[in-house]
């Protein structure tokens, strides 16, 4: 064979592989990248002033929609909530023996834990988490399904504690058949209301006398919760 024709044969292979490699390198780095802004949007999300203390219901269930959105995304890539909130809260994924250490979260970030990941999977039962549905989920707005539009509802009433529909760990994802009329709670849901209430004022969220005024309202779930 002509050594000219060779040469080209050999460049070609050469580029061939330089090219399929440049591009396996730019797609890892580009997922790379977006796990970054994942991790940075969500740390944003679940900061004291978006996760606690949001001024309006509206924003903080728009925050909830747009975490759920978020987890799905990481979700997309490789990275199970467990994992992106190691990454968020910045915890190294293995200790030195390569084993994965068992932790004892902060109050705050178990509520972060917590909510999040009961919402996305809440978000995967009712059929929420389709990648046509994501974009809804990604401007804060509750996606309709063939079953409906499902609704958020505060777990501790605001009645009792005003200003508890602005704290995303009050806030449940429920089927739309929930809507229109007062949230009864069912004995488990009293037990999580209970528990809640312990969580935020150990976190320094709510004080003390507000804490005990919710636990006392419910020590003993209502009789149309217990039909339920």
């Amino acid at each position: 064979m002509d050594t000219r024709i060779t040469d080209i044969l050999r460049y070609s292979i050469l580029l061939i592989a330089l090219l399929v490699g440049s591009l396996f390198v730019h797609k890892h780095y580009r997922r790379y990248v977006v796990k970054k802004e994942i991790v940075a949007e969500l740390q944003g999300a679940t900061s004291d002033s978006s996760f606690y203390r949001q001024f309006e219901a509206e924003d903080a269930e728009a925050t909830l929609l747009r975490s759920i959105a978020l987890m799905y995304r990481a979700d997309q890539l490789g990275l199970t909530p467990t994992d992106l909130f190691d990454r968020v809260f910045q915890y190294d994924q293995m200790d030195s023996f390569g084993e994965t250490r068992t932790r004892d979260y902060p109050v705050k970030e178990k509520l972060v834990r917590n909510t999040l990941t009961s919402a996305y999977e809440a978000a995967k039962r009712l059929e929420l988490l389709d990648p046509v549905l994501i974009v809804d989920l990604e401007d804060g707005r509750m996606p309709i399904t063939l079953s409906g539009s499902p609704i958020i509802l505060p777990l501790i009433d605001p009645e009792i504690s005003p200003g508890m529909e602005k704290i995303i760990p009050n806030l449940e994802i429920l089927p739309s058949d929930r809507a229109g009329t007062k949230r009864q709670l069912t004995a488990i849901e009293t037990a999580a209301a209970r528990s809640l209430a312990k969580d935020l004022e150990s976190a320094g969220l709510i004080e003390g006398t507000v804490a005990d005024r919710i636990i006392d309202h419910y020590q003993t779930p209502t009789k149309e919760a217990e039909k339920e």
